[in-house]
């Protein structure tokens, strides 16, 4: 019995030291608001970016600490405590979007999202685990 109490408690311990994921559904709405609404959206787009999820902004399911180049982009502009303001998530999207997608000279996030396309890359190449390091 006591072996089970100081395994649980060894267990919340590690899990409260781990570091904070920034997988919030306000950054997922405020991306679905953002991109997907209002009058001109491609309806195509907007059902992929809904489908897409998470994987708008994470690299595989595993670790949620992973991010493809577009989560990467955005998670630079955002802590934690921004996960309930709007405006900065906002002004995130919005400064992200002006970011070359794969370093100089390629589109833009922003660019990518006007042609349809996921910013961090087409969904089943996000879905799949990260390799290497």
């Amino acid at each position: 019995m006591n072996q089970v109490v100081v395994r649980f408690l060894y267990a919340v311990l590690v899990a409260s030291a781990a570091a904070p994921v920034m997988a919030h559904p306000e950054y997922q709405k405020g991306f679905l608001d953002q991109y997907t609404k209002g009058p001109g959206v491609d309806k195509d787009f907007r059902k992929l970016a809904r489908s897409a999820k998470c994987y708008v902004c994470h690299q595989g399911k595993e670790d949620r600490t992973n991010y493809n180049r577009y989560g990467e982009a955005l998670t630079a502009h955002l802590s934690e405590k921004d996960k309930k303001d709007k405006a900065k998530l906002a002004q995130a999207l919005e400064t992200v979007a002006a970011q070359p997608s794969d370093g100089e000279g390629s589109a833009t996030f922003g660019e990518l999202i006007v042609r349809g396309e996921l910013p961090g890359g087409p969904l089943e190449e996000c879905k799949k685990e990260p390799t290497g390091g």
